[in-house]
């Protein structure tokens, strides 16, 4: 039931969030394997593979504060609006946000999943129906401009293929995906732009 899908979803954030925390305390090691790898399977130092490693790193810490970030302003922003329409449950909707907004999109989804359930069990019909329009505004100044331009500014890449992104990711790899594919992409696009640069650097020195 909903119930279910709701506390799922919790689950996976959660899961998902511990590891990202994990990753990132255990970077230096990450990225030592990843060179030692790269060193016994393709024989020879491979400076550019630690040079993308490195870049990859640097990408999802940047995207894990951009996200971070995101989630406070978003969590502090509905807090305030729906305190303003007096709903009883605008604390405990916002501390979920503040954690939930982790996931790319659709954690704010289940947030406000959560809300419009304690509404209905609090408040009223009625009320629910106008949090869900509070919540469908806040979400929609949130995933269409709040988000990618925050997260870009972060990650160095254009708000649309972070949309993308995070769409592609999360359509193959669930929540893990939605998360982890915007640093892989990033790191993948600053890659595509810098050889379009040389390309372009070495035709003009041909001429």
């Amino acid at each position: 039931g909903l119930a279910k899908n709701i506390f799922g979803s919790i689950a996976n954030t959660m899961i998902a969030i511990v590891f990202g925390v994990y990753a990132l305390m255990q970077k230096e090691k990450i990225l030592s394997f990843c060179r030692k790898f790269s060193e016994t399977f393709f024989k020879t130092k491979h400076p550019a593979v630690s040079k993308y490693l490195k870049m990859l790193h640097l990408n999802f810490e940047d995207f894990v504060f951009g996200q971070c970030l995101e989630c406070f302003a978003v969590a502090v922003i509905f807090t305030i609006v729906s305190g303003i329409f007096g709903f009883k449950c605008t604390l405990i909707v916002g501390i979920a946000m503040l954690f939930l907004a982790l996931i790319p999109y659709i954690g704010n989804t289940v947030a406000c999943g959560i809300g419009i359930i304690l509404t209905l069990a609090m408040e009223s019909p009625a009320r629910a129906v106008l949090f869900t329009i509070l919540f469908i505004v806040v979400q929609t100044l949130d995933g269409y401009f709040l988000y990618p331009k925050i997260i870009g500014l972060k990650v160095s890449m254009p708000p649309i293929l972070i949309f993308v992104a995070s769409i592609v990711g999360g359509g193959l790899f669930g929540i893990l995906g939605m998360i982890f594919m915007i640093p892989v992409a990033t790191t993948l696009y600053m890659i595509v732009k810098e050889k379009i640069q040389e390309n372009e650097k070495s035709r003009l020195c041909s001429y």
